[in-house]
C-alpha cells in the first residue's frame, strides 16, 4: 500500500524526522555550551593534599620527644597505631601518659586497647601468659599498666577535654573497671598481689557532654604517622 505514495511524501517524512531530532537535541546542545563556556576559575576543584613526610614507627618516640609539637590532641591518636608492633607501641603510650597535658581520655583509650589483663597478671608473677624467661620488672607493657594505675590514684590526669574513641560512655568505663577488679580478685585468691593500684579514679569519674574529638593535622598510616613537612 505504500509502495504506491509519490517520492514528494517520502522527502517530507525525512525532513520531518530530521527536524524532530534537531529540536529534540537542542536543549542538550545548549547545556553543552554553557558548561564550555564558564570560566575555569568557578570550576571547584578538590584541595590537594598538603605534603606530609612518612615517621615510621621505630622513629614516632624520637620524633615526640625532639621534634614534634607538645599536643595532647596529637598523643590521643596514638593508641590507634598498630598494635602487633608492641615493642614499638609501648615505649610510645607510656611517654604519653607520662606527660603532664596527657588527657584522660587518652589513658582510657589505652587501657581498652592494650591487653590490662594479661598485663594485671603478668603484673602480678603470673605464668599463665608469660614468655619463657619473663621479668615484670623490665617489661614496658606492665611499665604502661602501672603508669596509668598510679597516676589514675595519684595526680590524675588532665581533662577530660577530648572525647574517647573505645566506647566512650560512663557505663561503659565501669565495665572496664569491673571486669579488672575481677582479674584482681582472682590473682588475689590464688594468693598474688599486684604492686600498685587498680585505675579506680579514671574509670569511674563520669563522662562530660562538652568533650570533643582530638583535631591535628597528623594522620596514622597502620604502623607509622604522616607528618606535614613543617613539624617533621
Amino acid at each position: 500500500m505504500l509502495d504506491g505514495l509519490p517520492i514528494w511524501f517520502w522527502y517530507l517524512v525525512v525532513i520531518a524526522g530530521t527536524a524532530f531530532l534537531v529540536v529534540r537535541h537542542l536543549p542538550r546542545l545548549a547545556r553543552r555550551r554553557t558548561q564550555q563556556r564558564v570560566p575555569a576559575a568557578t570550576i571547584a576543584r578538590p584541595e590537594e593534599p598538603a605534603a606530609m613526610t612518612r615517621i615510621e614507627m621505630p622513629e614516632i618516640l624520637a620524633w615526640l620527644q625532639t621534634r614534634a609539637p607538645r599536643s595532647p590532641d596529637l598523643w590521643h591518636i596514638l593508641p590507634d597505631l598498630n598494635w602487633d608492633h608492641e615493642e614499638h607501641l609501648h615505649p610510645i603510650l607510656l611517654w604519653v601518659v607520662r606527660q603532664p597535658d596527657c588527657d584522660a581520655a587518652t589513658a582510657i583509650d589505652i587501657l581498652k586497647l592494650m591487653s590490662d589483663d594479661v598485663a594485671l597478671d603478668l603484673a602480678s608473677g603470673g605464668t599463665r601468659w608469660a614468655p619463657s624467661g619473663f621479668d615484670p620488672n623490665d617489661s614496658d607493657e606492665v611499665r604502661l599498666l602501672q603508669a596509668i594505675c598510679e597516676r589514675s590514684e595519684g595526680g590524675g590526669f588532665a581533662g577530660p577535654v577530648l572525647k574517647q574513641t573505645m566506647w566512650p560512655s560512663t557505663h561503659a568505663n565501669h565495665q572496664h573497671l569491673e571486669m579488672l577488679q575481677g582479674v584482681l580478685a582472682k590473682i588475689e585468691a590464688e594468693g598474688r598481689s599486684v604492686p600498685f593500684p587498680l585505675p579506680v579514679k579514671l574509670l569511674s569519674a563520669p563522662v562530660p557532654d562538652d568533650v570533643r574529638p582530638a583535631k591535628t593535622p597528623v594522620r596514622l598510616d597502620d604502623d607509622a604517622i604522616l607528618v606535614p613537612h613543617d613539624m617533621a
